[in-house]
């Protein structure tokens, strides 16, 4: 995974937790996916959880890495932090 992409997702998914009031125990990129251990409040759901993580670390990363855009996926446009990050990976490795 390009490394600026990674740590930026990273950071934003820090905000958005600071925000929610979540505790990161753990969070690791791999070529097209993360795993999060996270601690929250019930009323949050891990769908809920996501719901945010992805809808604010999609639209920031594809504002800032404007060329996350350029290539579609299954016919769409970029739609998750998990295409992104895959993508990202393939051109970083070109």
């Amino acid at each position: 995974m390009n490394n600026s992409v990674e740590e930026r997702f990273k950071e934003i998914v820090k905000e958005v937790c600071d925000s929610l009031s979540i505790e990161i125990f753990a969070i690791e990129c791999d070529k097209d996916h993360t795993h999060m251990f996270l601690n929250a409040l019930p009323p949050l759901s891990p769908s809920d959880i996501m719901a945010k993580i992805k809808g604010v670390s999609s639209k920031i990363l594809r504002e800032e890495f404007p060329y996350l855009l350029i290539f579609p996926v299954c016919g769409h446009v970029l739609i998750s932090c998990r295409r992104e990050m895959f993508l990202a990976k393939k051109l970083n490795d070109m």
